[in-house]
């Protein structure tokens, strides 16, 4: 839950920040593949790593935590800090995903598709 928290919030603050950089995200969003232009999204992660120290640690550290539980990888104990760095690769993944579906969702609900 507190990743869905971390990704909303990330996601906010690209779109008040870059909102160019979101739209040409979502335009070259390739849903075949589901890719990203390699060059957007490394934009996207230095946007991540200037976002992060703005952000409650112990939101980031429950965020990415649950992203470790679930992918077996090592976890922020509580004591750490300056962790920024180490997570936003992350990070990365959930906030092109839920920006792209929040792009789907936008579409189908100007569509007519969602109420």
């Amino acid at each position: 839950m507190r990743l869905y928290e971390l990704t909303m919030a990330l996601c906010a603050r690209l779109e008040v920040l870059n909102p160019d950089l979101v739209r040409r995200a979502r335009a070259s969003w390739d849903p075949g593949h589901g890719m990203l232009d390699g060059a957007i999204a490394g934009q996207m992660l230095d946007h991540i790593k200037n976002i992060l120290p703005y952000i409650d640690d112990n939101l980031k550290r429950d965020a990415y935590n649950e992203i470790a539980d679930a992918e077996e990888l090592g976890r922020i104990d509580e004591d750490e800090v300056n962790f920024d760095l180490w997570i936003s690769d992350a990070l990365l993944d959930p906030v092109i995903n839920m920006l792209i579906d929040v792009e789907s969702s936008d579409n189908l609900a100007q569509k007519g598709l969602m109420h």
